[in-house]
């Protein structure tokens, strides 16, 4: 069954969910979130809840942010 890229957070779905709803949160209040902001989010969330994924050979460079409509964060990636 092919191959391909598999998301950082695949065996953590309530970690997804986590940093999705905040990051939706903060955009439906009108705050306007750039890459850098939601990646900050995205990295902060992970080190409190699954810290020991930071211990082998995770890279943050691989946390990316791609928006395709103003009102939904896609999690690059994670998903």
């Amino acid at each position: 069954q092919g191959g391909g890229q598999v998301g950082v957070l695949t065996k953590y779905p309530e970690v997804a969910d986590e940093i999705r709803d905040t990051l939706l949160g903060l955009r439906e209040s009108g705050m306007a979130i750039g890459s850098f902001d939601a990646r900050a989010i995205m990295i902060a969330t992970m080190q409190v809840r699954i810290p020991h994924i930071f211990d082998g050979n995770f890279c943050s460079s691989e946390v990316s942010v791609q928006a395709l409509r103003p009102e939904m964060v896609v999690l690059k990636s994670f998903l």
